[in-house]
């Protein structure tokens, strides 16, 4: 599994169960039971062994064995199979070959030391990584799916209301041509009084996600509830709904073509 031994060595070809019984521990076992000692040399018990003692040999780091939202182990040893009395074992291969490939190789070879040994439920680590997400991986679409709708009814329907407010302006903004006002003045003019508000309640609303989002941050992996990427597109698509609510029905007010006011 290419854990590093920060300590002492690593497990070889003396270790059987017919010498004493060694172990590798992590760091965190290390420095809770013998802190400020050298592990290397101390006896501990480990239970699923055939003697409960044994000499720790080598010292590695702490690695999460457990599946995201579990408990973690707050302690790890390793114990040579050769010195494990257990009726089952875990072969992990890493190899080029495909799945399908690897399988058989491994089966011939399992087969021509020991016929009698069986092997199955034989798959690659990306499925069994797979298969301890599904669950959280539907969690995820099913709340991103709801988000990106929650998104989208909020852009159109901010979109909707702003876009009624100015058209209610429409006399106004007839008035203020007649009397000589520029569409560039009138836009800028729409647009700031369309996006004031829209801005007092985007940032509200940002106010009370960051202090609501501590009741979701459970059920999120591999990203914050606080993601900065994810506000600030939040934002921006609410930010471009209001923009063009306000500049779309006032450009049709005053019939003119609002990419070419804002160039002026």
């Amino acid at each position: 599994m290419q854990i590093p031994i920060l300590q002492g060595r690593d497990f070889d070809s003396e270790d059987k169960d017919d010498k004493p019984n060694v172990v590798v521990v992590d760091e965190a076992l290390a420095k809770h039971y013998f802190p400020d000692q050298n592990p290397i040399g101390k006896s501990i018990g480990i239970g699923r062994v055939a003697i409960s003692h044994c000499t720790i040999v080598g010292v590695v780091p702490h690695v999460c064995h457990d599946t995201p939202g579990e408990d973690e182990t707050p302690f790890q040893a390793y114990v040579p199979h050769t010195q494990l009395d257990s009726d089952d074992a875990y072969l992990i291969v890493r190899s080029n070959l495909s799945s399908a490939s690897l399988a058989a190789t491994v089966r011939q070879t399992v087969a021509s030391i020991d016929p009698g040994v069986p092997i199955f439920d034989v798959h690659s680590y990306d499925y069994v990584i797979a298969q301890r997400f599904v669950t959280r991986r539907l969690s995820t679409l099913l709340v991103a799916l709801f988000s990106g709708a929650a998104l989208f009814l909020s852009a159109v329907g901010l979109y909707g209301i702003v876009s009624y407010f100015v058209g209610q302006k429409s006399r106004e903004i007839g008035i203020r041509m007649a009397l000589g006002a520029q569409a560039g003045h009138i836009l800028r003019l729409v647009a700031e009084q369309g996006l004031w508000p829209a801005g007092v309640g985007l940032t509200i609303g940002i106010l009370a996600g960051l202090l609501l989002a501590r009741f979701v941050d459970a059920f999120l992996y591999g990203v914050s509830a606080y993601d900065p990427i994810t506000l600030v597109l939040t934002v921006l698509v609410l930010w471009i709904a209001t923009l063009l609510a306000c500049l779309l029905p006032a450009a049709k007010a005053i019939q003119i073509n609002p990419a070419r006011v804002l160039n002026e």
